[in-house]
Formats: C-alpha cells, structure tokens, sequence
C-alpha cells in the first residue's frame, strides 16, 4: 500500500550536514557542512500536486526511507535543494524529529482557525507533547492535556506548561472539561479511537473544530 520495494534503507526524520550537491541545485562550496533537516515527503516533482508544491499528496511518492533510501544511511541524496531546511542553532539529537513529528502536530494545530478560547489535545506521546509546545509556543490561549496516563499529564503539565489536564477514563470526563473550560474551541485527537472521537465531539463548543 505504501510502495515500498524492499531492499530499503528506512529512516524518514533526517537531520545531517550536506556532504557534496549537483550543478543544478543553486548551492555553493559554502553550504557544505552546513547543518540541515531534510523534508522526506518528496513528491515525483511532475503531477499536479507537486508543481502546486504539494508534494506530500503526490499519488507517486519517492518519499525518503519509504520509496527512496532514507536517513538511516551514512548519507541520503536528496532531489532538490528546496527540501533542505536550514538547521543552524538546532540540538542535533532531537532536530530531526521535526520532519515528521514537528510537521505532523504543526499541520494539525494549523488547521484551527480560532485563536481565542481553550483548545484541546488527546494523547500525551510524542505527538500529542510537541503539539503542545507548538500551541503555547505559537499563541493559543489555553491547551487541556488530555490522556490516559498519569505521568504523563503530569509531564505536560509541569513540564510542557498544559492549563488543564484531564484523565479521559474518568466517567465524568466530558463534565469535568465543560466545568473547567465551558467547553473547547477546538480538539486535536492524536489517539483516533472511537472513543477519543466520542470525547472530542462531546466537549467542543458550537462551531468548534
């Protein structure tokens, strides 16, 4: 389904140093060894999708890790240099992640229109934490931390700076989030049961996303 034709070198969340670049690519001697990450969903550069710069919806992918080999190599080759973001500055155990993890949470929070008023978020994994700190990062009012695990709500409150927090196996969870908050503006579910579902749709506000 994913088209991926073994032998495959995996590895989607690439952080690196660029090694060598072709004619083409508008680099110069100064960028080697300039730190980057690399963006993995690589498009087949022709379709519709890719020339509206859309290539993560392209229908034949050469995705990093996936289709092409990936970043657990000892070195990747990149299509074009457009897929190379700058990582100066970046801690470079944790930079990577931001290919795949950063993206995902960012696109998600991206799609909520309302600034204003408390928004939600269910799963405190890796997902569910750096969407979190994008959401207080980029100026959401309020972001209740929704899980299952104690410590884990306790890590995004303490640590992550969540305004609420709420076991989603209480009974009374809905009642407890609609007392607290007068209900969500807002819910990103990064859990995607029919459960969390069920939750998310029962404590969002009129017109919420």
């Amino acid at each position: 389904m994913l088209g991926i034709h073994t032998p495959v070198t995996l590895g989607h969340e690439i952080y690196g140093h660029i090694a060598a670049f072709g004619q083409e690519s508008d680099l110069t001697p100064a960028d080697v060894g300039r730190p980057v990450i690399v963006y993995p969903w690589i498009g087949c550069g022709h379709c519709e999708a890719c020339l509206a710069g859309r290539d993560n919806e392209c229908p034949t992918p050469e995705n990093l890790g996936m289709q092409r080999p990936g970043g657990h190599g000892e070195k990747v080759v990149v299509r074009d240099a457009k897929f190379l973001v700058d990582a100066e500055g970046l801690d470079p155990h944790y930079a990577g992640i931001f290919a795949c993890c950063g993206l995902t949470a960012y696109a998600a929070l991206s799609k909520i229109i309302r600034r204003e008023g408390p928004i939600g978020i269910i799963g405190m994994g890796g997902l569910g934490l750096m969407a979190l700190a994008i959401a207080k990062g980029t100026g959401f009012d309020q972001v209740a931390a929704l899980d299952i695990d104690q410590a884990k709500l306790a890590l995004a409150t303490q640590s992550y700076g969540a305004d609420f927090s709420f076991d989603s196996r209480a009974k009374d969870v809905g009642e407890q989030i609609q007392g607290a908050t007068g209900g969500l503006v807002a819910l990103v579910d990064f859990v995607g049961s029919g459960q969390t579902s069920s939750l998310a749709l029962s404590v969002l506000r009129t017109g919420g996303t």
